[in-house]
């Protein structure tokens, strides 16, 4: 997961985090370790809040912040606000911070117990376990290989699976579905094509926000285009009209490659759009 010209290593130590699936602190250590061995700490405001992004002429860009200034040796002090010009901008604020678990008819009544992958560290919690797993992306796909290892059995629901439950080559004990119909009382998952398991557990691998819909009772992908905007929140109320882009429905857009809007290129940017891929080359490239 990490960038293409600085590997992340499993930390080591007393404050090191080996686990596969790392906690937000051992991911902290590695971007500072990053800012520190390519001496980027004097290029970030830490601490800053950006209120407005606004043209300023043809060339330049107005920026509005708010920063946070504490007294020395307090956790208090005053807020100052400023406003800079600057020739272009990027614009790579993060749409990840609030995950999201799919709505399934019937969970309500459902025993089991659900997470999401934004908090999944180590698989010992599913040892022996019945496990439902949602999604079969990077994250799903590393989990439901994780979880094989101790579980009794893992089943992933994933779009354009085969007609009929089969087993995969590398775990005897993982199956691949269709999407989940519904759940039930006995502790029953019912997919699409009308099998079922009893399970212990479903493990939400989305992101940010559902990648499904409910359609009569019951819980379909969204197609490939909403989907793409539906798996996070697109937020950039910082920006202006004159910014060139528009966020409908999820949409961010008009952007060339997913990346600059074709009016003002080169002068501004977006990073961190594209849904498929391992997240910090893709925000690299």
């Amino acid at each position: 997961m990490g960038f293409l010209d600085f590997p992340f290593v499993a930390g080591e130590g007393a404050e090191g985090d080996p686990r596969r699936f790392t906690g937000h602190q051992e991911v902290l250590r590695y971007l500072e370790a990053f800012a520190r061995r390519f001496d980027l700490h004097g290029l970030v405001r830490l601490e800053t809040e950006v209120i407005s992004v606004r043209r300023s002429g043809d060339a330049s860009w107005s920026v509005s912040y708010c920063s946070r200034k504490l007294a020395a040796g307090t956790d208090s002090g005053g807020e100052l606000r400023d406003e800079e010009l600057f020739d272009a901008v990027v614009v790579c604020n993060g749409h990840f911070a609030e995950p999201r678990l799919a709505e399934i008819a019937g969970i309500d009544r459902w025993p089991g117990k659900q997470l999401h992958s934004h908090s999944y560290r180590v698989p010992n919690q599913f040892h022996a376990q019945v496990v439902v797993i949602i999604g079969y992306n990077p994250s799903g796909m590393d989990i439901s290989r994780d979880i094989a290892g101790v579980a009794k059995e893992v089943h992933v629901a994933i779009r354009a699976a085969p007609a009929e439950m089969q087993s995969t080559t590398a775990h005897a004990n993982l199956w691949l579905h269709p999407m989940i119909d519904r759940a039930e009382e006995d502790g029953s998952v019912v997919f699409q094509d009308g099998s079922r398991v009893k399970a212990d557990a479903i493990m939400h691998c989305t992101r940010g926000a559902p990648l499904f819909e409910k359609k009569n009772h019951a819980l379909h992908w969204i197609d490939v285009d909403r989907w793409r905007c539906a798996r996070r929140r697109y937020k950039y109320s910082f920006l202006g009209d004159d910014s060139a882009i528009t966020v409908d429905d999820n949409r961010v857009g008009p952007l060339y490659k997913h990346v600059f809007p074709p009016r003002l290129a080169p002068s501004i940017s977006f990073v961190g759009l594209p849904f498929k891929g391992i997240l910090f080359p893709v925000f690299q490239l």
